[in-house]
């Protein structure tokens, strides 16, 4: 082979290395997240999926409650609070046993509100704008190329907040979001609650994402949702969420459900 070919091909690789490797501002990053997550609170059809959740406690290395649950999970076009649709469930087992029609889990930490609000509350157009954000650098989630952007709120801002254990509080939080190099779609959030009931040390919570298919379209939805709540007193809550089997949620099923609070 000719010396001028072996050239000419190496400029032509690194060419295409080069158009590989745009470099996105943060700006670009955060305006084409907050376009392709639109289509979660605009375009996603009535759905449901199934729905397992584990809630326990650990005390000194010792498990000392547990609960579980399967349960069909739904999302309808109603609007709900600050968010466009509303989120309901019909829980059809408890601890491995049938659940009674309006069954409710008691377990030792029940996380409300991971499956859409930490979405929304880190990249919306009304919440993003509260937070600090950084591109930290690259890395990989399920075999995915992903970038990494830190987060934080913003020092003072009082518009993002919410209630841990009935007291209504002002989100002082930081996280990180691995986003998908490819689709610019969110693979995960994680997020440490900060501002916390004096009865609390410590809150992560962290949501998976993945691609699915709901009546014929591709959607990126949560796959999974992980609690660790840590009490003052050292003891150690943990909840986990996993969903699958999505699919266009029909009138039709007979399946009543529950409003989650």
């Amino acid at each position: 082979m000719k010396p001028g070919f072996l050239l000419l091909a190496g400029w032509l690789s690194v060419r295409a290395l080069a158009a590989q490797t745009t470099v996105l501002t943060v700006d670009e990053i955060l305006a084409r997240v907050q376009t392709n997550t639109g289509q979660f609170e605009q375009s996603l059809p009535d759905f449901v999926c199934d729905e397992k959740i584990v809630s326990l406690k650990t005390e000194r290395g010792v498990m000392t409650h547990e609960g579980a649950s399967e349960s069909h999970f739904t999302g309808l076009q109603k609007r709900s609070g600050r968010m466009t649709y509303t989120e309901s469930r019909e829980f059809v087992t408890i601890n491995g046993r049938p659940a009674k029609p309006g069954a409710i889990l008691y377990g030792a930490f029940l996380f409300s509100g991971g499956f859409s609000s930490l979405l929304d509350e880190t990249f919306s157009a009304k919440f993003a704008p509260l937070h600090d954000f950084k591109i930290a650098g690259h890395g990989r989630w399920n075999d995915r190329a992903a970038l990494v952007l830190e987060f934080a709120t913003k020092p003072g801002q009082k518009l993002l907040g919410c209630v841990w254990d009935g007291e209504e509080l002002i989100q002082r939080d930081a996280g990180k979001a691995w986003i998908d190099e490819g689709t610019i779609q969110v693979l995960r959030i994680e997020r440490r609650f900060m501002n916390l009931p004096q009865a609390w040390r410590r809150l992560v919570a962290t949501v998976d994402y993945g691609p699915v298919t709901i009546d014929g379209r591709p959607f990126w939805m949560p796959l999974r949702v992980k609690a660790d709540q840590t009490g003052a007193g050292g003891a150690v809550r943990q909840f986990t969420a996993e969903y699958r089997n999505y699919r266009k949620f029909e009138v039709a099923s007979g399946i009543t459900y529950q409003p989650l609070p």
